[in-house]
């Protein structure tokens, strides 16, 4: 779903489903800040390719709409991409 709205430009909405979508995957047990699930979590590598998958959609959101947004905003996707450094190994 967070493709269609990319494709349609409608990165609100992409922002949105992004981040409910890792919401579920990190279980609704957030530690602190964090936003992605833990790197133990699973050794599948299809589970991290889609937590890389889903991070970099919501970067390309938040420079596709980047006058639209606040400070608080972008460094939520900057906390975003510390976290998903890890998962790219």
């Amino acid at each position: 779903m967070i493709r269609c709205f990319e494709s349609c430009d409608r990165f609100r909405e992409a922002e949105v489903e992004g981040f409910k979508l890792l919401e579920k995957l990190h279980g609704g047990k957030r530690k602190g800040k964090t936003i992605l699930p833990e790197i133990g979590k699973s050794d599948d590598d299809d589970f991290s390719e889609l937590v890389v998958e889903i991070a970099f959609s919501l970067v390309k959101c938040a420079t596709s709409m980047a006058p639209d947004k606040d400070d608080d905003y972008f460094r939520r996707v900057l906390c975003l991409i510390d976290e998903v450094k890890p998962w790219l190994r």
